[in-house]
C-alpha cells in the first residue's frame, strides 16, 4: 500500500472510530487480534490507529481489517471515499497478487525460488491466514539444502512487509544446547520491534521431546510481537514436528512444471515456442528422473546455470536454444 493511501486510511479510521470500537473490530472481525498488544491503553489514539493500519499492512492482514471497518460503518463518508480513492490498490497489489493472477513480472519469474512448488506454497498460504498468531512453523522433512534456500528465499519474499532473515539455528545437542537456542532466538525481540525474522531450525536427527520444547518455549517468549516470527524446522523423514507446525509437502517436479515455466518466459520475450520446448528438453535431460520425478537438486542447478546466460547473453541464449544445443 503506497504512503498517501496508507495516511488517508488512518485519517479515515479515526474520525470513524473510538478506542472501544476499533478494540472491538480487531477483536471481533480480524481473527482475535488485540489492540493492547499493538498500541496498550493511554497512548494517543491517532497514533494507535496509525500502529493498527502498519500493522496490518506488514502482517498481511490489512484487507482483512479494511473491510471489516467499512462493513462496521458503511455509512461513514470518509471511509466510503478512501475506499472509492485507494481501494483497488490494495486488492490488487501485494506479495502474492501477481503470483496468484499468474502475472509474474520476468526478473522475478527467472529467479529458481520462484518456480513451481505449488501445493507447498498453497499450505504455506494457508497458515499465514491467521493475523493473531506470532509465531509461525513450518516443518521440512526434506533435507536437500539447495531446495531449502530456494524455500527460504521465496518465504522472506512473500512474508508481508519488510523480513530479515537470521543464519541456521541448530537444535542437535551435540551443537547447541536447547536454552542456548532460546536465547539466542530472544535477541531477535529488538528486531521484531521493526520487521519479520525468518529463521530455519535445523532439526534433523533430534528428538521429538526436544523440538517440542523448544517449540512451546518459543511460543511463550515471543506471545506479544509486533511483526512476525516465522520458523522452518529443517528434519528428515523420520522427524516429528509439534502439532501446531505445518508439515509441508516434499518437493515434486515434473517435464509439464519445466514446460510451463519455460514457456512462460519465452513468450514474454516474444521469442518462439520451439527456444522453450527446447530449453525444456535441456533442463530435464540435465536433472535426469528419479521415482519418475526430475532430481531437485540438479534441476535448480540446471535452472541457476541457464538462467545466468539468459540474464547475461539473451540473444546468444535464444540461437543456442532455437537450435536446440
Amino acid at each position: 500500500m503506497q504512503h498517501d493511501a496508507e495516511r488517508a486510511l488512518c485519517a479515515a479510521v479515526f474520525a470513524a472510530y473510538g478506542r472501544e470500537q476499533l478494540e472491538m473490530l480487531l477483536y471481533q472481525d480480524c481473527g482475535g487480534v488485540r489492540l493492547d498488544a499493538i498500541a496498550p491503553t493511554g497512548v494517543d489514539f491517532e497514533v494507535t490507529v496509525f500502529k493498527v493500519v502498519a500493522s496490518a499492512r506488514i502482517q498481511g492482514w490489512i484487507v482483512t481489517f479494511i473491510d471489516a471497518a467499512i462493513a462496521r460503518n458503511p455509512g461513514n463518508a470518509k471511509l466510503r471515499a478512501w475506499e472509492s480513492t485507494y481501494g483497488w490498490q490494495v486488492r490488487t497489489v501485494g506479495p502474492g497478487a501477481h503470483e496468484a493472477a499468474g502475472l509474474i513480472p520476468t526478473q522475478l519469474l527467472l529467479e529458481p525460488a520462484h518456480f513451481d512448488l505449488t501445493e507447498i506454497r498453497l499450505a504455506i498460504r494457508m497458515a499465514m491466514q491467521s493475523p493473531a498468531i506470532p509465531v509461525i512453523g513450518f516443518g521440512v522433512r526434506y533435507p536437500e539444502s539447495l531446495f531449502v534456500q530456494k524455500l527460504l528465499d521465496w518465504l522472506q519474499f512473500h512474508l508481508s512487509g519488510e523480513t530479515q532473515s537470521k543464519a541456521l539455528l541448530s537444535l542437535m545437542p551435540e551443537i547447541n544446547q536447547l536454552d542456548y537456542c532460546l536465547q539466542r532466538l530472544g535477541s531477535y525481540k529488538t528486531d521484531l520491534a521493526e520487521v519479520n525474522v525468518l529463521c530455519e531450525i535445523g532439526v534433523r536427527g533430534v528428538a521429538a521431546d526436544v523440538i517440542e520444547r523448544f517449540w512451546d518455549g518459543v511460543c511463550a517468549e515471543f506471545d506479544m510481537i509486533a511483526h512476525r516470527l516465522v520458523l522452518v524446522f529443517t528434519g528428515d523423514t523420520q522427524s516429528i514436528f509439534p502439532g501446531e507446525v505445518t508439515v509441508l509437502p516434499q518437493p515434486r517436479f515434473s517435464r509439464l512444471d519445466v514446460a510451463d515455466w519455460t514457456e512462460r518466459l519465452i513468450s514474454q520475450r516474444g521469442w518462439p515456442g520451439s527456444v522453450a520446448h527446447n530449453w525444456t528438453e535441456a533442463l530435464c535431460a540435465a536433472a535426469s528422473f528419479r521415482d519418475g520425478h526430475l532430481d531437485v537438486r540438479l534441476l535448480y542447478e540446471a535452472m541457476d546455470r541457464s538462467v545466468a546466460v539468459f540474464r547475461r547473453e539473451p540473444e546468444k541464449f535464444r540461437a543456442m536454444h532455437e537450435k536446440g544445443s
